[in-house]
């Protein structure tokens, strides 16, 4: 699942686009770059780079027991959301939890929100987990469902990354945006 890793890396650097179209649209594109923004950015950017530099994790070596908690950045749409990521692998009975929060524009519009992480599987050396929570911007609020599927890299699975397709529900309509994230031990 390496491939997504472009447009992550597009927001870590910087370099991002403007919103969607129709219905429930997260902000973006132009203006300023607000510090939390950049903090995400600069804090995403090294897990990223060393996510490009190793291997998918193998199944021998794969945790069978124990716990680990993940944290890291997401990228949504064209990379001008931001938010801090954070999962709880359980290796003793492969589930995973985690959430989304924390969520910051590139162009400075008010963005908030809190998205579960839940009813996650790991299978052999991959996961995935459904979502759920609220993300409500300067205009209005939307429920989110989807999902977010990703794999374990490194020796003993320290980086996660995943991909994320949501919907968002709102008065105005519903829109659907995706998502890339990655994480570490």
């Amino acid at each position: 699942m390496k491939f997504f890793a472009c447009g992550i890396a597009v927001s870590m650097l910087g370099a991002c686009g403007g919103g969607g179209g129709g219905g429930f649209a997260l902000p973006g594109g132009g203006g300023g770059t607000p510090g939390s923004y950049n903090a995400l950015a600069v804090r995403g950017a090294p897990i990223l780079q060393e996510l490009k530099n190793i291997e998918y994790t193998t199944n021998a070596q794969m945790p069978t027991d124990g716990t680990a908690t993940y944290r890291g950045v997401a990228a949504y749409g064209d990379g001008n959301v931001l938010s801090s990521a954070q999962l709880q692998a359980n290796f003793d009975n492969s589930t995973m939890t985690g959430r989304l929060h924390n969520f910051h524009a590139e162009d400075g519009t008010g963005v908030s929100g809190d998205i579960a992480i839940r009813n996650g599987e790991i299978r052999d050396t991959g996961y995935s987990a459904e979502l759920a929570g609220n993300i409500t911007t300067e205009s209005e609020r939307a429920i989110v469902s989807g999902t977010v599927n990703g794999d374990f890299s490194g020796r003993n699975a320290q980086i996660v990354d995943g991909v994320i397709a949501a919907q968002l529900q709102a008065p105005s309509g519903v829109d659907f945006i995706g998502g890339e994230m990655v994480l570490k031990r």
